[in-house]
C-alpha cells in the first residue's frame, strides 16, 4: 500500500538558506504521527511545502500516492490561528461550513448533506451554542475548535494539524485529543506539529523529529530513545544552561 504521506528529499530555502534540507520520509496510512522540533526547525515550513504553500527547491512529495494537487479535496488543513484574520467578518457556523467548500467549486450552495455535516462539526467540537458568534469575539480555545470543526466538515482522508495545542485550555486539549483518536478509528491518518514532548510521548504512533534536516523517524518510543531528542534540541539546551548559570541556578541534565 502506498504512504499516506511520501517525502523524498525535500529542501525548502528562504533567501538562499535552506529552512529544512534533504527530508525524506514515508508516513504510513491511519496513524497519527507527530513532527517536532525545536523553534525555528522548519516544522511549519515542512506542512506548508507538503500543501504547495511554499515553493519547493528540490524533492518531491507524494500524498497517497498523488501529487498534491490531485488528492486536495481528500486534505484537511489547520493552520497555526496565529496566520488566521480573526477580524474577518464571519460567524463560526460560516468559517466550519468553508470546509464543505472545494477548490473550483467555491461558489456552489451547500446542500441539505452539507448542513448536516456542518452541524454535526460543531456539536462534536462543543461549538453549537456560539455558532452564531463573530469569529473575532472567541477566546483562543474557541478559536482552534471552529477550525478543527473546519477540517471535521471536510471528511477527509488526511489530516495536517500545525501547532492545534497551541494556547489552548484543558477543555479544548481533551477535545482535540478526542477528536485525533476518533479520525484514527475510523481510518484517517493525522499528521500533527507539537512541541509538547511529553504528550507525545504518550499519545503519538510515530514521531518525524526534525532540526532543518530529519533527526529521526520511527516509532515514537525508538525516536525519544538513542539521545535523538537531546541531538535535535542540544543547541536550545546549552543555552538554557548558560542562562541558568548566569543566574546562578543549578543545572540539571536533560
Amino acid at each position: 500500500m502506498k504512504a499516506a504521506l511520501d517525502i523524498k528529499d525535500l529542501t525548502v530555502n528562504y533567501g538562499g538558506i535552506p529552512a529544512i534540507s534533504n527530508i525524506s520520509a514515508e508516513i504510513p496510512f491511519e496513524q497519527v504521527t507527530a513532527i517536532i522540533g525545536p523553534n525555528g526547525s522548519g516544522k511549519t515550513t515542512l506542512i506548508k511545502a507538503v500543501l504547495e504553500l511554499l515553493p519547493r527547491q528540490k524533492g518531491i512529495v507524494k500524498v497517497m500516492g498523488q501529487p498534491f494537487a490531485r488528492v486536495r479535496n481528500h486534505v484537511a488543513y489547520v493552520p497555526q490561528k496565529e496566520e488566521v484574520d480573526w477580524h474577518y467578518p464571519l460567524l463560526v457556523w460560516e468559517a466550519v461550513a468553508m470546509g464543505r467548500l472545494k477548490p473550483g467549486n467555491i461558489l456552489r450552495a451547500l446542500g441539505s448533506n452539507d448542513v448536516e455535516i456542518v452541524e454535526e462539526s460543531l456539536a462534536k467540537m462543543g461549538l453549537t451554542a456560539i455558532a452564531n458568534r463573530p469569529i473575532g469575539q472567541l477566546s483562543g480555545g474557541q478559536k482552534q475548535r471552529v477550525f478543527l470543526a473546519r477540517a471535521l466538515a471536510r471528511r477527509a482522508d488526511l489530516y495536517l494539524l500545525d501547532e492545534p495545542f497551541n494556547g489552548v485550555d484543558a477543555t479544548t486539549e481533551k477535545i482535540i485529543m478526542e477528536y485525533i483518536q476518533a479520525l484514527r478509528k475510523q481510518g484517517k491518518t493525522i499528521i500533527i506539529v507539537h512541541h509538547k514532548l511529553n504528550e507525545v510521548y504518550s499519545s503519538f504512533d510515530l514521531t518525524l523529529l526534525l532540526n532543518r534536516e530529519l533527526i529521526a523517524f520511527g516509532p515514537t518510543l525508538e525516536v525519544f530513545k538513542n539521545g535523538f531528542i537531546q541531538e535535535a534540541y542540544r543547541e536550545k539546551l546549552e543555552q538554557n544552561s548558560e542562562e541558568r548559570v548566569e543566574k546562578g541556578e543549578k543545572c540539571l541534565a536533560y
